[in-house]
């Protein structure tokens, strides 16, 4: 009996397969580690599906230049229609550290959005914890009217412009 072709099917089936668990369980890990935004909403977890962050200049048409950038992260949970939104915005960024919202004279706001329904921000704070050239990380939380957004944490790719 020739044992060659069923021990080379075996071993290639064996080898197919432990390639493909090794695949899963690095995808798996990595899946850990990916961007995203997520916090608890009102004490409720909420994970982005979709998500990015700009810093630029912005271009405001009533008035002279704003030379200061902007950052802005952002945060979408479902559908623009049906979905839920946490936006984030720091007005003359600079670099790592903590930036204070607040409902008086301050130019850093919060809002989280639930289908049409926009809660903005009257406390908190944003920190940027890390920035490469394409990438921004850090925290938030801050109280809205009726909600409170806490645990908030942002791993998401930077546009910079």
């Amino acid at each position: 009996i020739n044992i060659l072709p069923i021990f080379m099917t075996s071993a290639r089936t064996t080898i197919t397969a432990l390639v493909f668990f090794a695949l899963l369980f690095t995808a798996c890990k990595k899946r850990k580690d990916t961007t995203g935004m997520n916090a608890k909403i009102n004490s409720a977890s909420w994970n982005s599906s979709a998500f990015s962050a700009t810093l630029g200049i912005p271009y405001i048409p009533s008035g002279p230049p704003n030379i200061e950038r902007t950052l802005t992260v952002g945060g979408l949970m479902g559908d623009m229609s049906a979905g839920t939104e946490i936006n984030l915005s720091v007005t003359n960024y600079t670099t790592i550290g903590t930036y204070p919202i607040a409902d008086t004279l301050s130019w850093n706001t919060a809002y989280y959005r639930s289908k049409n329904e926009y809660h903005n921000a009257r406390s908190g704070s944003i920190t940027v914890t890390s920035k490469s050239s394409d990438n921004i990380k850090g925290t938030f939380n801050f109280i809205a009217d009726s909600i409170t957004v806490t645990d908030g944490q942002f791993n998401v790719s930077l546009k910079e412009w």
